[in-house]
């Protein structure tokens, strides 16, 4: 024990009588001992802080563009269309630069053809999904209503919203949980009305191409 410390005048074995526990360090620390509850808020709030860091990063990695060449933007859009549930209503998908409007791709109907065109600019693997998603969610729109009443057509959601809500019935978008400053959304209530639209659903037939029906 150090000359200069309080408890100097003690010997080990006063100090254990006197203070009930080891000589030093335990009277030292216990008063310092962080209590339950606080332990378990401070590890909320960690755990909290992580998840919306997560989520950032979550983000971050799905707009890091590595498709840049039309080779490979378009080789990743023919594997998105042969995974997805809609993507025979596909018949291409092709790449070229879109200069007005700033979108980042479409379907040319009018009549549908069932291509879907991509703008050539730089692609990560899941914006390039979620895209392909949406496009084909315009061609289920035209394949099930083919151009019939617009109050009829698509449970009454906007065309914009029906295919952002496609695209997140199949995986590729996340529900939108505010307002948003676009026409591209998909909110949950929208995402409902589209569940509820595709469920009496028993046939989808396509009118352009090789006509058929699945």
């Amino acid at each position: 024990m150090s000359p200069d410390s309080p408890f100097a005048e003690f010997t080990d074995e006063e100090f254990a009588e006197y203070f009930e526990g080891d000589p030093i360090e335990d009277h030292r620390f216990r008063r310092f001992r962080i209590n339950t509850p606080l332990r378990i808020l401070g590890l909320v709030v960690a755990a909290a802080m992580l998840a919306g860091s997560l989520t950032i990063i979550v983000d971050q990695i799905k707009d890091f563009a590595s498709l840049n060449t039309t080779d490979e933007i378009r080789e990743q859009g023919l594997d998105r269309v042969a995974e997805s549930r809609w993507g025979w209503l596909a018949s291409d998908v092709q790449i070229d630069s879109i200069p007005e409007p700033r979108i980042g791709g479409f379907v040319r109907n009018g009549p549908p053809n069932g291509v879907i065109f991509v703008d050539l600019r730089p692609w990560s693997p899941e914006r390039l999904d979620e895209l392909i998603d949406h496009e084909l969610g315009h061609l289920l729109d035209y394949a099930l209503w083919n151009e019939g009443g617009e109050g009829e057509r698509r449970g009454g959601l906007d065309s914009e919203v029906w295919a952002e809500c496609s695209a997140v019935a199949n995986g590729t978008r996340r529900i939108d949980p505010g307002p948003v400053d676009t026409e591209y959304h998909c909110y949950a209530d929208e995402l409902v009305v589209y569940e509820e639209t595709m469920a009496p659903v028993g046939e989808v037939c396509k009118t352009w191409g090789i006509e058929e029906c699945r």
